[in-house]
């Protein structure tokens, strides 16, 4: 999906992006077209910012360095991406939990080693 996202959307800017004498085209120009390509393939309703969003999350949820997606969508710092993806990126909250619990536990155990010296 993502892959496939990814070249459509470059397909869709590599044809939409100059006029055939290299002039820019208008903005409107691109959104009108990308409108009747989404209606076309039906997906009504989709913005071409959206595409932008869905990319950067699959790329994300896949294991897609943060750093990479951020040049991608053209961030001009990871700390942008992070701040929009982060709730994308799997399992961090969990991970986070599982290393403090791994830690605590650690704590704990050393704790009672220590204790158990002390007393004898």
């Amino acid at each position: 999906v993502v892959q496939f996202c990814s070249s459509l959307l470059v397909q869709f800017l590599s044809a939409l992006d100059t006029h055939p004498d290299g002039s820019p085209r208008v903005p409107s120009t691109l959104t009108l077209a990308f409108r009747r390509l989404t209606r076309r393939i039906g997906l009504q309703g989709v913005r071409l910012h959206d595409l932008r969003h869905t990319m950067a999350s699959l790329y994300l949820q896949q294991g897609v360095s943060p750093k990479t997606v951020a040049e991608r969508l053209g961030h001009a710092s990871v700390t942008i991406t992070l701040d929009l993806y982060s709730h994308c990126l799997p399992g961090v909250q969990e991970a986070a939990a599982a290393q403090f619990d791994a830690a605590m536990e650690s704590a704990k155990a050393l704790s009672t080693e220590g204790a158990i010296r002390t007393s004898g």
